[in-house]
């Protein structure tokens, strides 16, 4: 999805979703996927954020990245940025790995 942020532009995001957990609170789940051998970056997870700030106020933001290890095996990432000093990082929260099969399997 290609959309406008203020104050950076034009973004673009995989997916959007929103969460519903166990409690009742809702999420929006912003998603970036990766192709094997793709990195994801800071930038990307900062827009996400930003973009789900601006439009989506009332739900928290948990940033996903999908990546892709081989053509039949996937990483969810959970994502977050955290300060240090005066420095943003990049920082995993959950990462789980899934194999993908046929139905038929």
């Amino acid at each position: 999805m290609r959309t406008t942020v203020k104050s950076i532009g034009q973004i673009e995001i995989d997916e959007i979703y929103i969460g519903l957990n166990k409690v009742g609170e809702h999420f929006i789940i912003s998603c970036q996927a990766m192709s094997i051998g793709d990195r994801f970056g800071i930038v990307q997870v900062m827009q996400d954020l930003e973009f789900c700030q601006q439009r989506y106020a009332d739900l928290q933001c948990r940033p996903i990245a999908l990546q892709f290890l081989s053509v039949s095996d996937i990483a969810i990432i959970e994502l977050t940025i955290e300060q240090e000093e005066e420095l943003d990082r990049l920082s995993v929260v959950d990462e789980k790995h899934y194999g993908l099969v046929k139905d038929s399997e």
